[in-house]
């Protein structure tokens, strides 16, 4: 996809590469056709990797073998297996979200750009990959995008056992436009208490807030123990007013007294918040992001970029 960047790089020096996440379900020709030459004109899309998302399936698996075959010519491909759970949706499209977002931020912080192909999954992969880009992608740094089929299948046998599209008329980028999340320090809240588990109560809370650097919450409490002591209700009283108390607010947290001790927890909004980061249990204490909050993108204006006549 050829979308105007300026030009970046990872801390390496290697030029930054266009990665494609392509979900797969039975359109093969919208995941494939935007890649490969045709009649004499050249492929639409450009990328230097492709993900398939394959969901774990038999017919998924040999769909996924043959895209894979079809465009192992064109670029570097790789296949993860798609994080899905059919007996439960919701959990399936938390696992998807998580997925995604995890492979975004990786490839972001490696200095790429990340494309995501929303017309080649299931619907719910689609929407689930469409919100994990929305939550990452800027302006010059990726796009959403769509391919719109060149035609649809009279019938099952014309389709070769493919979905009834065919073919490739245009492929649409999707306009980006900023939406609000919570700020670093409260996702990565949300983000230790998705890891913990559980209740959490407020002291372990403050333990792990001083252990991130940039958290202004790292510090000597004091020699004295009524320093300590202030040291401590300073602190937690900050960490109420700024972190826990807006996200209650806002229905990603909920708060309770555990036997003598105030606690917090996830609702199952804010697992959904916790996993768009794609943050993962290692990288919890990791500096904070110095470029400021994480800003999700919404896609609000289709505009065809590429086609075929």
């Amino acid at each position: 996809m050829h979308v105007p960047v300026q030009p970046r790089s990872d801390q390496s020096g290697s030029p930054p590469q266009d990665v494609h996440i392509v979900p797969l379900a039975r359109e093969y020709d919208r995941a494939v056709q935007p890649f490969l030459a045709h009649g004499g004109k050249p492929a639409v899309l450009h990328a230097h990797r492709i993900i398939l998302l394959v969901p774990d399936s038999d017919e998924a698996r040999l769909i996924g073998t043959k895209a894979e075959k079809a465009l192992r010519n064109v670029a570097t491909v790789e296949r993860y297996i798609l994080a899905a759970d059919r007996a439960r949706p919701t959990a399936g499209f938390q696992g998807i979200l998580q997925q995604v977002a995890w492979i975004c931020r990786t490839e972001l912080e490696s200095g790429n750009r990340v494309h995501i192909n929303l017309s080649s999954g299931s619907k719910l992969v689609a929407f689930a990959a469409g919100l994990a880009g929305m939550a990452h992608l800027r302006p010059g740094t990726g796009a959403l995008y769509y391919v719109q089929a060149g035609g649809f299948a009279g019938s099952l046998a014309e389709s070769e056992g493919r979905d009834m599209s065919l073919g490739l008329s245009a492929v649409e980028e999707l306009e980006l436009m900023p939406m609000m999340l919570p700020d670093p320090l409260q996702l990565r809240v949300l983000n230790y208490l998705q890891y913990e588990g559980g209740w959490t109560e407020y002291r372990d809370l403050i333990s792990y807030l001083a252990e991130v650097p940039d958290s202004g919450y790292a510090g000597a409490a004091g020699p004295t123990t009524q320093s300590v002591r202030n040291w401590n209700n300073a602190v937690t009283t900050r960490m109420v007013r700024t972190i826990l108390t807006p996200l209650a607010q806002q229905g990603l947290i909920e708060i309770a007294v555990r036997g003598r001790q105030k606690a917090a927890h996830l609702t199952r909004r804010g697992l959904l918040y916790a996993s768009i980061t794609g943050l993962e249990r290692r990288h919890l204490r990791s500096p904070l992001r110095a470029n400021g909050p994480m800003t999700s993108t919404v896609s609000t204006i289709s505009t065809t970029i590429h086609g075929r006549t």
